[in-house]
């Protein structure tokens, strides 16, 4: 049966909430808890959610992904709405991905190599901030007659 709604989208966010769900119960335990990884701050637990975190943000990046190909598919209007999907997707994959690879290596990162990645993190969310907000000027006129098109439910060939 082909892919033609976006019911699709379920799987990704089943997909999602399966890893974070998972993550915060195996971190949970006290077997995670207690085992560490050479370093006392650095458990099991830890890492368990490090990998439940980047599963899940991996699954995220995947889904704007389809998100922005299903978008480019649906007609020249749409394409603008892919490149914006795609910028603010890398958004909040590149803020979220820094709090997410920030607890995990905290605990065994020296101060100046902290302060590299940090600066290395701010550099690439001014980056990727700048890089959605020429995508929402940029496509802007195509955003709101796609918007505009999808309210009012016909499709983009005028039927």
């Amino acid at each position: 049966m082909p892919d033609t709604g976006w019911s699709w989208m379920a799987k990704y966010v089943l997909g999602i909430f399966s890893a974070l769900v998972l993550g915060v119960i195996l971190g949970s335990l006290t077997l995670f808890k207690g085992a560490t990884l050479g370093v006392p701050n650095l458990t099991a637990a830890t890492l368990v959610q490090f990998i439940a975190h980047a599963t899940a943000l991996l699954t995220f990046a995947l889904l704007g992904r389809r998100v922005a190909v299903k978008l480019r598919a649906g007609g020249q209007r749409f394409a603008a709405m892919a490149d914006i999907t795609i910028a603010f997707m890398t958004l909040a994959l590149v803020g979220v991905g820094y709090v997410v690879l920030s607890k995990f290596i905290d605990p065994v990162t020296a101060h100046d190599v902290k302060q590299m990645i940090n600066w290395t993190f701010i550099v690439s969310i001014v980056a990727a901030a700048t890089w959605t907000g020429w995508a929402l000027f940029s496509g802007g006129d195509a955003l709101m007659a796609a918007l505009k098109l999808a309210l009012s439910g016909k499709s983009e060939s005028g039927s």
